[in-house]
This record gives C-alpha cells, sequence and structure tokens, in this order.
C-alpha cells in the first residue's frame, strides 16, 4: 500500500491502523505526497506496484470448460 505523507484524506497516522489489521501488508510512504500518490510520485508507485506484484506467486489459471 502506498501511502502519501501528505493525505488529508486518509491521514498518514491511519497507516498503523492498517499494519494492525492487515499484518502481511506493506505499507509503503510517499513522502510529500497527497491522497493519490501515484499522480505525485508516479515512479515510486509503479516501483512499489511491481515489487508487491512479484513478490507473490501467480495465481492458477481457471479451468477451462
Amino acid at each position: 500500500m502506498g501511502w502519501g505523507t501528505r493525505d488529508l484524506v486518509t491521514l498518514p497516522r491511519q497507516a498503523q491502523r492498517l499494519r494492525d489489521n492487515f499484518p502481511m501488508a506493506e505499507v509503503e510512504m510517499y513522502r510529500g505526497s497527497g491522497h493519490f500518490p501515484y499522480w505525485d510520485a508516479p515512479e515510486q508507485a509503479v516501483r512499489t506496484i511491481l515489487r508487491a506484484t512479484s513478490a507473490r506467486p501467480a495465481p492458477a489459471p481457471a479451468p477451462v470448460g
């Protein structure tokens, strides 16, 4: 989860609540970003997404037929 340090909708201090309720979640703080860090820091957002999605095994293909 990417979280902007200047987010006024979901305040940065609420990230701890996410960590408490979802211990497997990874939270990356985006310094200087607001509520939409992928707009403010697109390169960092891409790195976060690629790291998170490559760290998990690919889902099994759905059965056909």
